[in-house]
């Protein structure tokens, strides 16, 4: 398959997904029993659809998505947002993780051993600087947090200063997002 069949795709899936999302949160406001169903999971549910689309380069579907019918179900805008942050957060430190132990593979497989050393002298002639990029990739560059995350998690930058910069740009980020979708369909 080549690579622009797999774009296409990729993109064709995303969107009949969101599609799907939408349809289902005007489902949900006018069938009970659909309602039901996603208010029986709750915050739990969004949670854990969080945490998978949050490994963005396996599953490219924003959590945030969903929040059309999250909403028309019964969870609550703050709440929701909170949830889907904390899960889209614990999937980046998951791959971060995963990134540090299998260091010689990513950085063999990703992206070599120089843009690793490039990353780590940049990092310490401007200490500041990765993080500022950083949380402002995570609040508004639409791209999997992983590509800029687990480089600088392998270029020995501190993993507790990464994630908590990661955990407001996802907040701030999913907040925008949801009240983007949200107000396109009228439900806040």
């Amino acid at each position: 398959m080549g690579h622009h069949t797999k774009i296409i795709l990729q993109g064709g899936g995303l969107i009949a997904i969101i599609i799907i999302a939408f349809s289902l949160a005007g489902v949900a406001s006018d069938n009970e029993s659909v309602r039901t169903i996603v208010s029986s999971y709750g915050y739990i549910g969004a949670f854990i659809i969080s945490i998978f689309s949050g490994f963005n380069l396996l599953v490219p579907i924003p959590a945030v998505t969903f929040m059309p019918l999250f909403i028309e179900s019964g969870l609550l805008f703050w709440p929701a947002i909170l949830v889907i942050t904390l899960g889209v957060t614990l999937a980046d430190t998951l791959a971060s993780v995963l990134a540090l132990v299998s260091k010689k593979i990513a950085t063999k497989a990703s992206f070599g051993e120089e843009v690793f050393k490039k990353f780590h002298q940049f990092g310490e002639r401007y200490p500041r600087a990765p993080l500022f990029i950083l949380f402002f990739y995570a609040c508004f560059v639409p791209l999997p947090n992983e590509l800029l995350l687990v480089p600088l998690t392998l270029a020995r930058h501190p993993l507790k200063q990464l994630i908590l910069v990661v955990l407001i740009g996802n907040f701030v980020h999913q907040f925008l997002y949801a009240k983007g979708v949200l107000s396109v369909f009228n439900i806040l």
